[in-house]
């Protein structure tokens, strides 16, 4: 197979490691264990004049020379070439590495740069040399690192020992692409082409003792095109400001980047407008991987933050599924619930996992949302917050109906079908609905997980007299509540009606109409528990609990015929229970027609039933598939990338809504408009 990374035809040239050395001897024994991580690397690249040359920029320091020593007998041992070049007096960080710079630049050799509180990991260095002959272009590369500033991986561990730190960069490694550009790189562990040193001489010693002079190094050299990158395959360990100290650093750090910054005034701004990449917002929500690690759980997040204080059928299958998902793999998971604190104490969240607030800035390993979205703000929200994003698409009815289409809905329906990882459906009937109006991307996962089927996660009270027909929808003309309680209330005048999900503005004198999600759960079961029959004249659904909760009941249940129902029908236990009309004109006679007709039987859980404990099993392990298969992030990437070009569009079309009505000679509506003006030309 070819490789999708050809070299160029740049020539390859021996290998010249150059670290410079100051004090702290004590340094050398980890800097040691590095090297030899990577002997056989280093072996190969010095090629016939390559080699490691140890600077001494401590003279005086006889145990720094002692240690340099034990160094340069290991390496000649391993038939590596290794110099040790003692400088007469302290000239400092930057002439000592110009030192090796002019050896490189006169013998025709490539450098890596190496500080001596650095760790080399196996691989690294021949992975740098790689990278670097993979783009003629490409001048400097630096690995990633647990402290190296740009180079840093991942964003939001600190203070962390050198294995945890390594074990981290392990676990997100495979979310990463091989290499990407940046504006810069870093001096800790650099590798820099043998034709930058000799086309843009040394570093620039006016930075005195270090200090961003890598950085000056690598504008110069950009200004004629030549780019930086990191190799991210390749990592090193770095301690960090062990000859200045922080404070010192920080002193030296401002004083130079005001030097810098009257060079290069561009590299601020490129320098930003990376940090703002959608490479860098992916590296940072890859942190959501790591917050699991001391306990080894995974920390997964349920968004609800479209599942208000009341009961529906999406809340419903909402919390069933977090329910059994807390039951089952609380050993490996941790929940938690994006909500508002009314949601999150109306279904009592806080029993089974942490409710966050969905303005936080928290992170976690996968993020789905439990109800298909309607606005930009969710999406958003779960692409930031974790590298694993899931949907719930119910259904399609809001887009389908032309009274109720939305345009805007309509985009970020289509932006979830292209950039999700995976949507789940409640139904294999909704998964072709969707699949249908939506071109599904080539690496999104479409999952179907069936609801529970099970009467035992439905019938929650005992069954009592019959008392009413049961009639269930809502206000929305799919459901046609509307007709079929004209139907059902003439036919059966003497009779009780409940009708849950709808107000109607006609008087029906034996009709009680109850609006949905304003009564306990309780209540609604007890209606099912007292009904004589169910109906649910809905023409379409994604799933359709009342159905499967009057089975459960042991309720005979009318729907209207369509695919959906003999799906479910397929396991769902006593479905002889299930009557099916296909249009009002027909229900009134099959509900005389099977009036007086005992075929009530006690519920029972059919071999072909699927539970709740099932749809969290399919939950679980489709994550859990993803999260083995990053497929190094790409899709992650992709729909950073996307959602930034959305978020500018829409920046724009409210920017151009703005001076618009700027024009407006009311100084009322000008002034806080021209304010907000401001604002937005800052983002």
């Amino acid at each position: 197979m070819v490789s999708r990374y050809q070299e160029t035809t740049d020539s390859h040239n021996p290998l010249l490691v150059i670290i410079p050395c100051y004090k702290n001897p004590h340094l050398i024994k980890g800097l040691m264990e590095g090297l030899d991580n990577c002997l056989d690397e280093l072996k190969e690249l010095q090629l016939e004049s390559g080699k490691v040359m140890f600077i001494n920029d401590s003279p005086e320091d006889k145990q720094l020379d002692l240690e340099l020593q034990k160094a340069k007998e290991r390496l000649d041992k391993f038939s590596i070439h290794c110099e040790i070049y003692k400088n007469k007096k302290n000239i400092g960080f930057i002439s000592s590495v110009n030192v090796g710079l002019s050896i490189a630049s006169d013998q025709k050799l490539d450098v890596l740069l190496l500080n001596s509180d650095t760790k080399l990991y196996p691989g690294c260095v021949k992975e740098l040399h790689n990278v670097a002959y993979i783009d003629p272009m490409f001048g400097f590369v630096s690995p990633r690192s647990n402290n190296g500033g740009i180079c840093t991986i991942p964003h939001r561990l600190s203070n962390a020992s050198v294995s945890d730190s390594y074990n981290s960069y392990c676990t997100i490694r495979s979310w990463l692409p091989r290499f990407h550009v940046t504006p810069t790189a870093v001096g800790f562990c650099l590798f820099i082409k043998h034709k930058i040193i000799y086309n843009f001489g040394l570093l620039d010693e006016s930075y005195g003792r270090g200090y961003n002079e890598e950085n000056d190094y690598i504008m110069r050299a950009n200004s004629c095109g030549y780019r930086s990158c990191l190799a991210n395959y390749a990592y090193c360990w770095h301690a960090g400001s062990e000859s200045f100290g922080k404070d010192e650093y920080s002193k030296l750090d401002t004083i130079n980047r005001t030097i810098l910054d009257s060079r290069y005034p561009e590299y601020s701004k490129i320098v930003d407008a990376y940090y703002r990449s959608p490479i860098n917002q992916a590296e940072d929500t890859l942190s959501g991987l790591l917050i699991g690690l001391s306990d080894n759980k995974r920390h997964i997040a349920l968004d609800f933050a479209n599942i208000g204080p009341y009961y529906n059928g999406t809340s419903e299958m909402a919390i069933n599924i977090a329910r059994s998902i807390y039951k089952n793999f609380s050993d490996d998971i941790v929940l938690h619930f994006i909500a508002n604190s009314a949601t999150a104490s109306f279904h009592k969240l806080m029993e089974i996992g942490y409710v966050d607030d969905p303005n936080s800035d928290r992170r976690y390993s996968a993020i789905i949302s439990m109800g298909q979205p309607f606005n930009w703000d969710v999406i958003r929200r779960v692409a930031r917050k974790a590298p694993v994003n899931g949907f719930f698409m119910l259904d399609t009815i809001a887009q389908d109906c032309g009274y109720l289409y939305n345009e805007e809905v309509d985009n970020i329906w289509r932006f979830i079908a292209q950039h999700a990882d995976i949507i789940y459906y409640i139904s294999d009937y909704s998964r072709k609905i969707f699949s249908h109006r939506y071109e599904i991307g080539q690496e999104t996962v479409e999952k179907v997980c069936l609801l529970s089927t099970d009467p035992c996660d439905y019938a929650k009270t005992k069954l009592r007299d019959s008392k009413h027909i049961l009639i269930v929808g809502n206000h929305y003309k799919h459901k046609a509540i509307e007709e079929t309680v004209v139907a059902i209330s003439s036919a059966f005048p003497a009779t009780n009606i409940i009708v849950i999900g709808n107000n109607s503005n006609r008087l029906f004198s034996n009709v009680t109409f109850i609006k949905s999600g304003e009564i306990p759960e309780s209540i609604i079961e007890k209606y099912y528990a007292d009904a004589k029959f169910v109906v649910f004249p809905s023409h379409y659904e994604g799933f359709g609990i009342p159905m499967v909760k009057a089975v459960a009941y042991n309720k005979m249940v009318y729907v209207r015929q369509s695919d959906l129902v003999d799906e479910i029908m397929d396991v769902l236990p006593n479905s002889h229970l299930v009557k099916k009309f296909l249009s009002v004109k027909d229900l009134v006679q099959l509900i005389r027609d099977n009036e007086n007709k005992t075929e009530y039987k006690e519920s029972n859980k059919s071999t072909n039933s699927v539970s709740w404990d099932h749809v969290a099993y399919c939950f679980y392990s489709s994550i859990n598939d993803i999260l083995a298969h990053p497929n190094n992030g790409r899709q992650l990437r992709k729909r950073i990338s996307d959602l930034q070009l959305v978020n500018n569009q829409t920046c724009e079309e409210l920017k151009r809504e703005i001076e618009c009505m700027i024009q407006s000679r009311s100084w009322k509506v000008t002034k806080p408009l021209r304010f907000l003006m401001h604002k937005i030309k800052k983002i």
